[in-house]
C-alpha cells in the first residue's frame, strides 16, 4: 500500500534542495518536491509512478549502491550519480526503520559537494525538523492535557474548552504559514535589466536610514543586461542588504560593499539545463564587516524558520534562495573574521 504524502507536501517543499521519496524495493517514485520538479522541468504528475532507473540512465553503480543502502538504516552518501543528459549529483540517502517502505533522497550539486558539508546540511535539516515538531508538539500537549481534565470532570469547563480551541487555532496557523511560504514562486515578468540599476534601487531604503553606513560600489562596466524578474531580484537584494545593515556595529569603519563581475567560461550548475557546461555568468557579491555569522549557522541560514533574530520569522533567506534557484542561479555565504559575504551567480 502506497503512503499518502499529501499532508506533508507543503513541508517537503520547504526543503531548498531537490528531494525525492522512492519505494525501497522497486525504486518507484512516490513523491518529489518543487525543487526536484524545477530541476527536471517536469510537473509532479509527469514524474509520479516513474522509476528511478529511468532518470539515471540505468546507472548500475548508483542503482546497485542504492539497493544495498535501502536494506540498512541511517544516512548515506553516493557520489557521481548521473541524471539523464549527464547532469551530475551526489545524493544524500536517508533510510528510516525497516517497516517504512520508502527512503528519502536529497540531491546535492556535485561541484559543491563535500561530505562534511553534507553532514552539516543533514544536521541543519534535523534542526529544521525539530523546530517544526516542537511548534506542533507544544499546542498538542496543551490540547491533550485540557482534554484529559475535561474527560475526568463532570462539570462543563468553559476555560478548558477555550484552551483546546485556541491551541487548535495555533496548529492551523502553523500549517497555513507553511503552506503560504512553500507555495510556488513564479517568474511572471522576466525582462532584460541593468543589474547595477537594480542594485542601486535596492539600496534606497538604506541611504534614508537615520543610522548611516558607508555603501561601497565596485561594478564591472562590461556586464551586459541580464534576464531577470526585476521585482523578485529587488526582494532578494533588499533582504540581504537589510540583514547587513542590522548586523552592523555602526563604527566609522562600518561598510556594506556591493560588487559585480563578469565571469567568462566558468562552470555553473544550472538546474534547468540538462547538462553540465561552461557558461558565462554574472557574479554579484554583497559584503559587510558587521557582527558576522557563526560557523555553525552557515549551513542553516537558508532553511525555513531558522533565525538568530529575536523577532525573526526565518523565512527571508529561504525565499532568497528559492528566488535565485528560479533564476537558474546559485547563492552561497561565507564568513571569516566578521567579514560576511553573500555571492550570487546568475547565468548570462
Amino acid at each position: 500500500m502506497k503512503k499518502d504524502y499529501g499532508y506533508l507536501r507543503d513541508f517537503f517543499d520547504l526543503i531548498p534542495d531537490p528531494l525525492a521519496i522512492i519505494n525501497k524495493k522497486t525504486f518507484e517514485i512516490n513523491y518529489v518536491n518543487q525543487e526536484f520538479q524545477h530541476l527536471l522541468k517536469k510537473s509532479f504528475s509527469l514524474i509520479k509512478n516513474s522509476y528511478l532507473n529511468e532518470l539515471f540512465n540505468d546507472n548500475l553503480f548508483f542503482l546497485s549502491n542504492l539497493n544495498q543502502i535501502s536494506k540498512k538504516n541511517g544516512v548515506y552518501f553516493i557520489r557521481e550519480a548521473f541524471l539523464k543528459d549527464n547532469l551530475k549529483f551526489s545524493v544524500v540517502c536517508l533510510v528510516t526503520e525497516k517497516k517504512d517502505n520508502n527512503l528519502m533522497l536529497i540531491f546535492k550539486n556535485e561541484n559543491q559537494f563535500n561530505k562534511n558539508h553534507a553532514l552539516d546540511d543533514y544536521s541543519a535539516y534535523e534542526h529544521f525538523f525539530s523546530i517544526f515538531v516542537h511548534e506542533i508538539t507544544n499546542p498538542l500537549s496543551s490540547i491533550k492535557m485540557a482534554a484529559q481534565i475535561v474527560e475526568k470532570s463532570k462539570v462543563y469547563d468553559h476555560e478548558l474548552l477555550e484552551i483546546i480551541k485556541n491551541e487548535c487555532s495555533r496548529i492551523s496557523k502553523i500549517i497555513n504559514s507553511i503552506s503560504q511560504i512553500s507555495s510556488k514562486l513564479v517568474l511572471k515578468n522576466k525582462s532584460q535589466e541593468n543589474i547595477h540599476e537594480v542594485l542601486r534601487y535596492s539600496t534606497f531604503k538604506l541611504k534614508n536610514q537615520s543610522q548611516q553606513i558607508q555603501i561601497i560600489e565596485e561594478f564591472d562596466p562590461s556586464i551586459p543586461k541580464v534576464s531577470i524578474d526585476k521585482s523578485l531580484l529587488i526582494q532578494v537584494f533588499e533582504n540581504l542588504l537589510n540583514n547587513s545593515f542590522e548586523a552592523s556595529i555602526f563604527s566609522p569603519k562600518s561598510f556594506i560593499k556591493l560588487s559585480t563581475k563578469f565571469m567568462y567560461g566558468e562552470t555553473i550548475k544550472i538546474p534547468s539545463i540538462s547538462e553540465i557546461q561552461k557558461r558565462n555568468y554574472l557574479l554579484v557579491k554583497i559584503e559587510d564587516n558587521g557582527l558576522g555569522i557563526k560557523k555553525t549557522n552557515l549551513s542553516k541560514i537558508f532553511l525555513p524558520f531558522f533565525s538568530t533574530k529575536k523577532r525573526g520569522s526565518g523565512i527571508g533567506l529561504y525565499l532568497v534562495k528559492r528566488i535565485i534557484n528560479l533564476h537558474d542561479g546559485e547563492i552561497s555565504v561565507n564568513c571569516k573574521d566578521n567579514l560576511t559575504s553573500f555571492e550570487i551567480k546568475l547565468p548570462l
